[in-house]
């Protein structure tokens, strides 16, 4: 990782689309299939976007897109990709709640950053499966 990370924030699509960017911070965008991807400024220092849907292991149906292992590389592969000059990482999906909580929460834990302590409204299965990958115990 060559990049000093300060912050990491969690924002809804609609957030992430009226966002005029930032060369210093990267973003990861989190959609599903119904949804389709959104239009993100490029003015973003970084961006990666994954697919897969809200849902738990015991709330699968078959039909979506489980957070997995795969996934959980993607976002490390893409960490350890970033500029020098990237100093924050915001995370979006539909809400900003649930997925992008998870996501940010995982990281946040691995970089000892500040995450809203009292937060419990993130995806468990998400956090659970990008925190076992960073090495978060």
């Amino acid at each position: 990782m060559a990049f000093c990370l300060q912050h990491i924030s969690f924002i809804s699509r609609s957030d992430a689309q009226h966002h005029e960017g930032n060369p210093n911070a990267a973003i990861i965008s989190i959609y599903d299939t119904e949804d389709g991807p959104v239009f993100l400024s490029q003015n973003w220092g970084g961006i990666l976007k994954l697919i897969f849907h809200d849902v738990n292991p015991d709330d699968c149906q078959g039909n979506e897109i489980l957070f997995s292992g795969k996934h959980a590389n993607d976002v490390i592969n893409f960490m350890d990709d970033l500029p020098e000059n990237i100093n924050e990482i915001v995370v979006h999906c539909f809400r900003g709640i649930s997925r992008s909580a998870a996501v940010a929460k995982a990281i946040s834990d691995a970089y000892k950053l500040d995450f809203p302590g009292d937060y419990c409204r993130y995806n468990a299965h998400v956090y659970r499966v990008l925190a076992d990958y960073l090495g978060v115990s």
